[in-house]
């Protein structure tokens, strides 16, 4: 059973402390991510569904940000990627000590890499690439050059998996869409003092685009179509 995140019931927390992704956060992630992400579940079967349609035998599937390694023991365990060698990138060594921990049965098909996305990277090959709530961490600065990188070492025909927290086009549904967004985390156990307390941790570290804006990031697709939205929370597949 996962440990439940009680992080933020502290009140000595600091508000004005940024989120960190530390040995503290890894331990609960992935109860976490469960209770804060709209149709997580949902997302993760939406990913494991589509992969195999653009994967190419014995090529790389790249997780970014791979925290915990969710996701790729959610491909892993899809017998049409059995010749597929995952890659999990993250720049948390907790996250990855608990990635390693969680994938132990997986691995030499799985390895981890810490690598932080905001230097540039070398790629494998790869004809599947997630960023599953990755870009808004990354500073807007050095998001452009990232992308580059994923279309370079991308094969034609594979595809970018994109989920990500946005901001809506019209500033003034920011207020509804924050509301909706509060009163699905208290249904999910928070209290309104934890989300108000992660609400403020969060805000120099997670910096949302607008959807057209995060899309616009993947001009060099040759097609970009949206496979998901609730609010705040938003996805697309992009295709070489």
């Amino acid at each position: 059973m996962m440990p439940r995140d009680t992080l933020f019931q502290d009140p000595h927390y600091r508000p004005d402390q940024p989120f960190q992704f530390d040995e503290a956060v890894a331990n609960v992630f992935e109860d976490m991510i469960s209770r804060s992400v709209p149709f997580y579940s949902h997302i993760q079967t939406l990913i494991a569904d589509l992969a195999p349609h653009f994967y190419k035998p014995n090529t790389s599937i790249i997780d970014l940000g791979c925290s915990t390694g969710l996701t790729i023991r959610t491909l892993a365990a899809n017998p049409s990627l059995s010749t597929a060698h995952f890659l999990g990138i993250d720049n948390s060594p907790s996250m990855l000590q608990q990635a390693t921990k969680l994938c132990r049965g997986l691995i030499p098909v799985v390895t981890f890499q810490n690598t932080d996305l905001n230097e540039p990277i070398q790629l494998p090959v790869s004809s599947v690439i997630i960023l599953n709530l990755v870009l808004q961490f990354i500073r807007p600065q050095n998001r452009v050059s990232l992308v580059q990188s994923l279309f370079e070492t991308l094969l034609p025909g594979g595809a970018i998996f994109v989920i990500e927290k946005i901001k809506p086009k019209h500033s003034a549904l920011e207020p509804l869409w924050q509301d909706l967004y509060h009163q699905f985390k208290r249904k999910q156990g928070y209290t309104p003092d934890e989300i108000s307390r992660k609400q403020a941790a969060l805000q120099t570290v997670l910096i949302p685009y607008t959807s057209e804006d995060t899309m616009a990031l993947f001009q060099k697709a040759s097609m970009i179509e949206p496979v998901f939205q609730w609010h705040h929370f938003f996805g697309f597949l992009a295709i070489k």
